[in-house]
């Protein structure tokens, strides 16, 4: 008998023996990558589309500079994906600061850090920190990181205080390597913290050190923030102050090249849709092959498990259970493809959930029950925003729904909650039960299959409960 734990690398054992056969329609790879950035904007705390614009202009300052062609496309991946390593990131940051964690990320944009001044303003100025100002510069300084699972992160640098290197920017690279982004986009992840006079991450880049990539996105993340927050002046104001510090000159003086370029900014006023036709660098757009189109769903697994060390490797266990389940059940290759792309995603939605929510040890009360049961509908919209994945978002947004009507977020019933998901469902509640949480303590595997028949034909789907059985035993 076998059930997956956290310290076993339990999804090889529950891995299908036959091939993964992907779907016969075309996707467009570019359609995938703008799609998983709104996912990212969640974990930002950014309005949808951050990652977009960041997008566009980052491209404009290419041109403006006549950016080799063999970078452009890497460029556009950095772009659109260069928050990969956030969620773990800014929950340390916030955890430190005392502040809301989905305020942090965007707030290190908004304020002169590593400066102590700019940094106790950043902490001062939000209204749910619950530390002062100066409890906040000791606990950085002591590398604390307050009460909590997380481990901690010294954050004194020689020199003054610098935030040092964030475990989020090599496991953003890492995950940027696994999902197949070029060597380019990979290190300029990586480097994405680092500042023109060597005072970010990693602190030994300084100036042309740090690769050009890098130096572009850092521009324009930033500059997009400060103007969605306080407008184009103030954006343009920001950037001329921190030329040579933050910023490389060069790039600065390319941004201002196009400051009253009013086209340009009123398309980027648009709606997502309007301003993805102004991003695409690539002469012609390239279809997504299905090992890339799983390796970025395996890659944001990662990416969504990160958010909390109790849902360490979730996603991956879930989408092993199902792909066992199925073959269980007989469900043919291409369906399998689809159900573990969907069990892989089901929670992208969580990455807009407040880590002070997602991780906290005792009983929700109802407003945060109430955004926790937003993460299904997120999870949908995000994955309708590829065409193809409108039968995959279906899924996956409905894997807390419940035979009779009592899961959410749409409170389906039977047969309106699609075949797939029942399988998904039955993953989703023997992976979570049989892994400790903070309030309870992980089933065993007899404790586990006897709930799961408790609630079969009830809440859960018969014939999945007793194919997971099947799987249980052999």
């Amino acid at each position: 008998m076998f059930l997956p734990s956290p310290d076993l690398t339990s999804e090889a054992r529950f891995e299908c023996a036959s091939p993964r056969v992907a779907p016969t329609v075309r996707i467009q790879l570019s359609e995938v990558l703008l799609a998983l950035s709104h996912a990212l904007d969640l974990t930002e705390g950014q309005p949808e589309g951050h990652a977009l614009r960041t997008c566009a202009i980052g491209m404009r300052i290419a041109d403006e500079i006549g950016l080799p062609g063999d970078l452009r496309a890497a460029l556009y991946y950095t772009l659109l994906l260069k928050d990969l390593g956030s969620p773990n990131t800014t929950a340390q940051i916030a955890r430190q600061l005392g502040v809301a964690d989905m305020a942090a990320s965007p707030n290190l944009r908004l304020s002169e850090w590593p400066a102590l001044p700019g940094l106790a303003s950043w902490g001062g100025e939000r209204p749910t920190a619950k530390q002062t100002i100066v409890e906040q510069a000791l606990n950085i300084v002591r590398g604390g990181m307050g009460s909590g699972p997380l481990p901690a992160t010294p954050l004194l640098a020689e020199g003054g205080l610098l935030l040092g290197q964030p475990p989020g920017l090599a496991r953003g690279a890492r995950i940027a390597q696994l999902i197949g982004l070029p060597d380019a986009a990979v290190q300029a992840i990586g480097a994405l913290d680092a500042r023109w006079d060597g005072m970010g991450h990693p602190a030994s880049m300084v100036g042309e050190q740090i690769p050009i990539i890098a130096r572009i996105a850092s521009l324009a993340q930033t500059f997009d923030i400060l103007r969605t927050a306080y407008g184009h002046e103030h954006a343009y104001a920001v950037a001329r102050q921190r030329c040579g510090t933050w910023f490389d000159p060069q790039l600065v003086r390319a941004l201002e090249r196009f400051a009253c370029d009013l086209a340009f900014w009123r398309r980027l006023a648009q709606p997502c849709g309007d301003i993805s036709a102004i991003v695409e660098p690539l002469p012609h757009a390239l279809d997504a092959t299905p090992e890339q189109i799983d390796q970025l769903a395996e890659g944001f697994a990662q990416v969504i498990d990160a958010r909390s060390p109790w849902t360490y490797r979730h996603s991956t266990r879930v989408a092993a259970i199902a792909e066992r389940v199925a073959v269980a059940m007989g469900v043919s290759p291409e369906d399998r493809v689809t159900l573990r792309r969907a069990a892989l995603l089901h929670d992208i939605g969580k990455l807009g959930i407040p880590n002070s929510i997602l991780n906290k040890p005792g009983k929700l009360d109802e407003h945060e029950f109430a955004v926790v049961r937003m993460h299904p509908i997120h999870t949908q919209r995000i994955l309708e925003h590829v065409g193809a994945f409108h039968t995959m978002a279906a899924i996956a947004a409905a894997h807390h729904e419940r035979l009779d009507g009592s899961g959410y977020p749409y409170h389906l019933r039977a047969d309106e909650i699609p075949q797939l998901t029942h399988i998904l469902s039955v993953a989703d509640v023997a992976e979570a039960l049989s892994v400790e949480r903070p309030y309870r303590r992980a089933l065993d595997p007899g404790a586990l299959l006897g709930l799961l028949r408790r609630e079969a034909g009830v809440r859960l789907c018969a014939d999945a409960v007793d194919a997971f059985a099947s799987v249980l035993a052999a």
